[in-house]
């Protein structure tokens, strides 16, 4: 689902990529920042936004892009850690995302392109909960995870959704993390890559 040209002919693949690259290069950032979409609130994530009347029914293939990091990576998280986490989350999201959709080798007509960025990694790591009763305390081991993202056209290279989504575990004993470093973590991607997956499946009317 990464690299190259999808389906399209060489000739045809490169003036849609040049296109594309010209358009997406065109969108503004929107790592902390509103993007220029409405808003479309959405259970399963902090923040879902969504181009007005957008209809997904016309795309059949989904081109993941290489996950990005936050600039200047994220802190406590080593380089070698941060890509084998990072190659997790892609593994998740191409598992569940091509049950949805056919995988695309790059962008082109009827392809949606999915730029994820990374911008939080926790390990699990021991916190204080406030006691329920008087004398009691209790350490837990929680983690998390945070993203931006972005699906685009991958024709024109237009941003049609963008959501955001910042995950910790949970503190009491429903989390099963407790001594897994990155247990929560891989929860965050796992529920992000369900949950992006139905999204777009009611989106395109398969839900």
């Amino acid at each position: 689902m990464r690299g190259g040209t999808g389906s399209i002919g060489f000739g045809a693949g490169l003036a849609a990529l040049a296109l594309w690259a010209a358009a997406a290069h065109a969108q503004t950032a929107w790592i902390g920042q509103r993007p220029d979409l409405p808003s479309a609130p959405d259970k399963r994530f902090d923040a879902f936004y969504a181009a007005e009347g957008l209809k997904l029914s016309p795309y059949r293939s989904v081109y993941i892009a290489p996950i990005q990091l936050a600039d200047g990576g994220v802190p406590g998280v080593g380089a070698e850690e941060a890509e084998r986490l990072i190659a997790a989350l892609e593994t998740q999201l191409e598992d569940k995302l091509t049950g949805l959709l056919a995988p695309a080798g790059g962008p082109g007509t009827g392809v949606l392109v999915l730029e994820i960025t990374v911008t939080g990694l926790t390990p699990n790591q021991p916190q204080n909960i406030a006691p329920t009763e008087p004398g009691e305390s209790k350490v837990v081991q929680i983690g998390g995870a945070a993203m931006q993202a972005v699906l685009k056209d991958g024709e024109t290279g237009r941003v049609l959704i963008a959501l955001q989504d910042d995950r910790s575990g949970e503190p009491l004993e429903t989390n099963l993390n407790l001594i897994s470093i990155w247990g929560d973590a891989h929860d965050a991607f796992r529920d992000w890559s369900r949950g992006l997956t139905r999204k777009l499946a009611e989106m395109r009317g398969q839900g």
